[in-house]
């Protein structure tokens, strides 16, 4: 994916409550006249919107400016307010109704334009469950003024557990020591930036750009952690 570097637009970081929850959203607006889609990027795990701007500012090129393009963070994924050591665990049900009360409070407007979704692992998942819920609520209420959810795209989508694949194993060890492993994190937020790089680096398998490591650097503490795993 080649986004170019000029011009690039910057991307409005802003929180908005979805039922209680506090949530982070990314936004760059249509830049050629009224926006005939709205694109909804959702995240996979670990689920913080900011992974995605690169791709948020590649979908904004690629609609010419046309379209608003949005994503949005799991909540106890971002550094909300509510993202505390003892906060909220989320499981996947209680996410997946967290996008279908995003979509309905932010999305599907009367005035707004269709809508699709861009979800990424997890995301897909969560997002499937989601629009299929609006969608048949829309249906039993014949709700008919409301924008149309056009298509929901799956990028390298997660449906099910394989425990014989060896990454699906390891995750689910770690998994279940998710408060051992969230007392480690809070400890390496604690330390100096060039030490967590350090780590950082040392732990990824690629070389990893400025943006994804301060990302990175963001989840390392003890509520982020304990929600991802």
């Amino acid at each position: 994916m080649e986004v170019e570097d000029e011009p690039r637009l910057s991307i409005l970081d802003s929180f908005v409550d979805v039922k209680g929850a506090c949530t982070e959203v990314l936004t760059i607006h249509a830049t050629d006249g009224p926006p005939q889609f709205q694109v909804l990027v959702v995240p996979g795990n670990p689920g913080n919107a900011s992974f995605y701007k690169p791709f948020i500012h590649f979908l904004h090129q690629e609609f010419e400016g046309h379209a608003e393009i949005l994503s949005i963070s799991h909540p106890g994924h971002d550094k909300g307010p509510q993202n505390t050591p003892h906060g909220k665990l989320w499981d996947l049900k209680e996410q997946v109704q967290h996008k279908v009360d995003f979509m309905r409070e932010y999305c599907l407007k009367p005035g707004k334009p269709p809508l699709i979704v861009a979800a990424h692992s997890i995301g897909a998942y969560m997002m499937l469950k989601a629009c299929r819920t609006v969608e048949l609520e829309m249906e039993q209420l014949n709700i008919t003024n409301l924008p149309k959810i056009v298509k929901v795209v799956g990028l390298m989508p997660f449906f099910e557990t394989d425990f014989k694949q060896a990454r699906q194993k390891i995750l689910r060890t770690l998994a279940s020591g998710y408060e051992t492993i969230g007392y480690i994190a809070a400890a390496l937020g604690c330390l100096p930036h060039s030490v967590q790089e350090w780590f950082i680096h040392n732990c990824a398998e690629d070389q990893m750009d400025v943006q994804v490591v301060n990302t990175t650097k963001e989840l390392l503490n003890q509520a982020s952690i304990r929600n991802n795993l």
